[in-house]
């Protein structure tokens, strides 16, 4: 059997000697596309995210950030202590200035000529690639009941949430203030309990992202109705960590925040309604 290198070059001399010279040229490229669809037959089992044409997407169908695939790309670099950036970037197979300059946001004017950066692709491709590693074994005690091999994971999980609160917390964004919240109390609680229900995140790491708020306090506003509990402390500082990890991730603003905006410019009232005397004294009243 012949490689597909092998292949190609015998063609090449073959169409050298029958086709005229001005000719060749042209031949070739075609011949080098009619190759690359051979080889590529040639292995079936090639991961989809190796293709020429692949993009990396989100859910929703968008293309990943550069700023999503920077922030990953970091997390993975946080939690593998036991590989150095230098590994990594052979990994990639990019050099040291690529790296460099991809990894610090601010070498951009426009955040998506990033993926002018060869470090762009090569990051979406490894770590779609680290996504699609097997999952972990299971192992059998001694009588017989299956267990799965997971706490490494969750250890893992931990960390990279861990990791991710402190970039959100350290994220610079003069522009957001404890003072304007142009999120309601029910939107903050929604995103509250999304953020939690993630693996990794721990209702104690969450409190101490929000600058060590008590508990006690962050159950009171989550049990909350309405604005009822608009003066909880929980209510403002999720807020900017909510509002900061959108712009770390890149993430347009929603329409419900945009509608937010224009109907209350100063934000939302940080303190619970106020009960007016009438209303107060017929509840007295009942008493």
């Amino acid at each position: 059997f012949l490689t597909s290198s092998c292949r190609q070059t015998i063609t090449f001399c073959v169409m050298d000697f029958f086709l005229p010279r001005a000719k060749v040229a042209s031949g070739r490229k075609s011949l080098e596309s009619t190759t690359a669809t051979v080889d590529s037959y040639d292995d079936d089992n090639a991961p989809y995210w190796e293709d020429e044409d692949w993009v990396p997407l989100q859910k929703n169908g968008k293309q990943r950030t550069p700023n999503m695939i920077r922030n990953e790309l970091q997390r993975y670099i946080d939690n593998t202590p036991n590989k150095t950036q230098t590994a990594i970037m052979k990994e990639l197979g990019v050099n040291a200035n690529s790296f460099r300059r991809f990894m610090n946001p601010k070498s951009y004017k426009d955040p998506w000529s990033a993926t002018e950066n060869g470090t762009y692709w090569a990051a979406a491709r490894f770590l779609e690639a680290q996504r699609n590693k097997p999952k972990e074994t299971k192992k059998r005690k001694a009588g017989g009941e299956a267990t799965t091999t997971n706490a490494p994971v969750k250890k893992a999980a931990k960390a990279d949430m861990e990791s991710l609160m402190d970039r959100i917390v350290a994220h610079d964004a003069p522009e957001v203030s404890e003072k304007r919240v142009y999120d309601t109390c029910p939107e903050i609680i929604k995103k509250i309990k999304d953020f939690l229900a993630q693996d990794g995140v721990t209702k104690a790491a969450f409190c101490r992202a929000l600058g060590g708020i008590n508990a006690n306090s962050m159950n009171q506003f989550m049990a909350s109705k309405k604005q009822d509990r608009a003066g909880n402390i929980t209510y403002r500082r999720a807020w900017v960590f909510f509002e900061k990890k959108r712009l770390l991730e890149g993430q347009p603003k929603s329409k419900a925040r945009i509608k937010n905006e224009k109907e209350h410019p100063q934000g939302f009232e940080l303190q619970a309604p106020i009960v007016s005397r009438s209303v107060l004294s017929l509840l007295m009243d009942d008493y």
